[in-house]
């Protein structure tokens, strides 16, 4: 998003008009505020363990990466059903496992994420 030609302020500062903006999806979903301090880790399991206003945060702040309000991605329905049927179908059919699970992959964030030397073995499943 471009901020306006007069400029604008945003948590009372102020942004020239022109610049460019965007949210940080790695730091939203690194907050320790909503997702623990553990929130760097990698732990999916923290889904499955929170209830209530607590996940409620979490899925606030996730949702973030489709927008909000009249901003709001229209296809963002569409794209989670997609992503989970496909997801099912994958971990229903298929095994994975990291070929090199000592050695970290190298990656960079975008705003979506770029992976190098992330080798990943698939099997078929029994």
């Amino acid at each position: 998003k471009e901020v306006p030609p007069e400029g604008d302020f945003l948590d009372g500062v102020f942004l020239p008009g022109g610049t460019l903006i965007g949210q940080a999806m790695f730091a939203i979903c690194q907050n320790p505020a909503v997702f623990g301090e553990d929130a760097a880790m990698y732990r999916p399991e923290r889904w499955l363990e929170s209830q209530g206003q607590e996940l409620r945060r979490m899925i606030d702040s996730a949702d973030l990466a489709f927008g909000s309000g009249r901003f709001e991605c229209a296809g963002k329905k569409a794209a989670l059903i997609e992503v989970q049927k496909v997801l099912v179908e994958l971990l229903r059919r298929y095994d994975f496992a990291i070929m090199n699970p000592d050695r970290p992959w190298e990656w960079k964030n975008y705003g979506v994420f770029s992976q190098k030397n992330m080798w990943v073995r698939v099997m078929h499943g029994n």
